[in-house]
């Protein structure tokens, strides 16, 4: 869909100003596109060891997604890591600081070794 729209106008909604969209997916600059984010909320990551298999990383995967403080999760097995994206806060807040050690707890209490990746 995106690339249909390379060669046409910009709808009306992509040349508004800023101050009048919530969060563009895309913009239009010279013949490329750059995309943009404006997230609001915060991303930790965390070191994992003990992953052994595809089984370890989907049942880390499935706990973290059920905590309400989660909005995604993706657990890179051979990374031996974990991205979260929390629901609210940047990643300075102290809810997003308390949600961190709460996601590294119930890592650790599932029988594996987190921390927080530097």
């Amino acid at each position: 869909m995106l690339a249909s729209t390379i060669g046409r106008a910009a709808p009306a909604a992509a040349r508004a100003p800023m101050s009048s969209r919530v969060a563009p997916v895309a913009v239009r600059r010279g013949r490329g596109l750059v995309a943009r984010c404006f997230a609001s909320a915060a991303e930790v990551k965390i070191a994992i060891e003990g992953m052994m298999c595809d089984g370890c990383s989907g049942r880390i995967e499935k706990v973290l997604k059920g905590m309400d403080t989660v909005k995604s999760v993706h657990v890179n097995l051979e990374g031996k890591s974990a991205t979260v994206e929390l629901t609210k806060g940047d990643a300075a807040s102290p809810e997003a600081k308390a949600a961190a050690a709460a996601l590294v707890d119930t890592i650790n209490s599932l029988g594996f070794e987190a921390k927080l990746a530097q």
